[in-house]
């Protein structure tokens, strides 16, 4: 009869810990997976880390997609020069600004003034719904 007990008591102090260690896991992994999410909402980019994105780095220069065929380069001072389909023979200049990550591009000479929301995706720079990506230059 005292094996019994405790056998019973060992079986009853086995299973309280058993349930107490996955009540911490699940609660550890609800917090951790609520942290993640609030985590993931704040990485919205600074003004300074987006301007320094737009322009170009060493070797490369300017911005192009394959939806539309004008590049455009962002300059510190405000300018916004865009390049047509046929290289230099169709060159525009325009004026960007920025807000938050709401970038604001005006041309009039091409009739383009549009705010987009920027976002940065790995190398590539989304403007609303299109992805650019860095023209490289020539070797």
């Amino acid at each position: 009869m005292e094996n019994l007990v405790k056998n019973f008591a060992f079986i009853i102090l086995l299973a309280v810990f058993f349930v107490s260690c996955g009540g911490n896991s699940a609660i550890k992994e609800a917090d951790t997976n609520s942290s993640n999410v609030s985590e993931s909402e704040d990485q919205k980019l600074s003004e300074t880390e987006i301007r320094t994105f737009l322009k170009s780095t060493q070797g490369t220069y300017g911005w192009e997609t394959e939806s539309d065929k004008i590049m455009m380069d962002f300059f510190d001072d405000g300018r916004l020069a865009l390049q047509g389909p046929d290289g230099e023979a169709t060159m525009w200049e325009g004026t960007w600004s920025l807000s938050g990550d709401q970038l604001r591009m005006q041309c009039k000479e091409i009739n383009k003034d549009e705010t987009v929301t920027v976002k940065i995706e790995g190398g590539n720079l989304v403007l609303g719904i299109k992805t650019y990506k860095r023209n490289a230059a020539a070797n």
